[in-house]
């Protein structure tokens, strides 16, 4: 009985070790598990069983510290930023031109108020926050102040002023031209129609344990504070502990889906060629499921802008498992006009890779042999992405 406890509590610690182990995801797949020891511009240094191991930074996607616990119910404030950085603030202060914010962990943040896109004072609240989401999603060409009444967004578009020096009211223009003192405490929301972008790019978006998101130009870790310079100038000091997970793909890896340009569709005997995205109907192909990608069937062209910033592409290609028929498709990818890739699919998925340095318009065919019979015109790219 001894034994066996003690053989239990030994299987305790070694899973509870490896679950706390930090993980280092590179674009080529492989993972590094072990402890983060340090980080600079070039590399990251983990501690594993087998000794210290160095990872390029240039080929880390993300460092997986610990799951994020969110903030649960407790009452507090989204502010988002010009560069998509979001804050869970237990306290928001506009004076003047700045805005003061303090996050659940006790960091102050000061900036100026012209980075701020929204502030939102019922985020703890899920249904009003949805409700402002949606509000959010509409492209309004004005500022806007927002006040809940009986469960309900109310808001009044115009322009917003500045903030008296002891942060009590604010000056907003309504679209009669009137200029009316709003008192802060009234108002559950602002949203500020912005047409500045930021002048510097990030280079990963720093997610703490409660859900925070800071856009960071830099970032580094000397074993003991990882030091996180963000894109409005502010430089803020972490500890690890308050870390969840670091992400660096910032469009290193990117999977393709539906391309927002309408897509080229011929027509056939089954009718009109079209793409389905796989993230909205998940599929299953050799046993395994893949989530992410398209489904097309031809005669259709799908286009994609690449912008000279990727050098591979990869995909499962494959047919669709619902199909019991052989696929009769032929998929031709083109770059930058020129064709690097054709082949029809088969039930037996393979995957394929296509160089794409340089290119700026990456093209997917999909086509028949009869071009008027395009029944059996149907292929898969399973996890279709490119890759820096």
């Amino acid at each position: 009985m001894i034994m066996q406890l003690c053989r239990a509590m030994c299987l305790a610690i070694l899973f509870g070790s490896i679950a706390a182990a930090d993980e280092v995801k590179t674009l080529s797949g492989k993972s590094v598990v072990g402890t983060v020891v340090s980080l600079s511009d070039s590399v990251v240094l983990v501690k594993t069983p087998k000794g210290e191991e160095k990872v390029p930074l240039a080929q880390v996607l993300a460092v997986e510290l610990r799951p994020a616990k969110g903030m649960g119910t407790e009452k507090y404030s989204d502010v988002r930023l010009l560069d998509d950085t979001v804050l869970h603030c237990t306290k928001v202060v506009l004076k003047g031109k700045d805005v003061q914010l303090t996050l659940p962990s006790g960091t102050a943040l000061s900036l100026p108020v012209n980075y701020v896109v929204s502030i939102w004072h019922e985020a703890q609240n899920a249904p009003l926050r949805k409700k402002w989401e949606e509000l959010l999603a509409q492209r309004v060409k004005k500022d806007r102040i927002v006040v809940v009444k009986d469960g309900e967004l109310n808001p009044l578009e115009g322009t917003i002023g500045e903030v008296d020096a002891e942060g009590k009211t604010v000056q907003f223009r309504r679209e009669t031209g009137d200029v009316l003192p709003i008192t802060l405490d009234r108002l559950n929301g602002m949203v500020f129609h912005r047409l500045e972008v930021p002048t510097t790019s990030p280079v990963c978006k720093v997610i703490d344990t409660q859900g925070n998101t800071l856009m960071a130009v830099k970032v580094a870790f000397d074993g003991k504070k990882y030091q996180v310079t963000t894109s409005f100038a502010a430089n803020v000091s972490l500890d690890p502990e308050a870390l969840a997970r670091l992400d660096f793909n910032m469009g290193k890896l990117t999977y393709l889906a539906r391309p927002e340009k309408e897509p080229k569709a011929g027509t056939g005997i089954a009718g009109e060629g079209y793409v389905r995205d796989l993230a909205d109907a998940p599929i299953a192909m050799d046993g395994q499921n893949f989530g992410r990608g398209v489904w097309a069937r031809g005669p259709i062209e799908l286009e994609y802008n690449l912008d000279g910033k990727f050098k591979e592409f990869k995909a499962f290609l494959g047919v669709h498992p619902d199909f019991s028929v052989e696929s009769k498709a032929v998929v031709t990818i083109f770059c930058d006009g020129e064709k690097r890739f054709s082949e029809s699919p088969a039930k037996a998925m393979r995957a394929i890779a296509v160089n794409v340095k340089d290119v700026t318009t990456l093209k997917i065919v999909v086509t028949t042999p009869d071009p008027f019979n395009n029944l059996h015109a149907q292929a898969v790219l399973a996890e279709a992405r490119v890759s820096q």
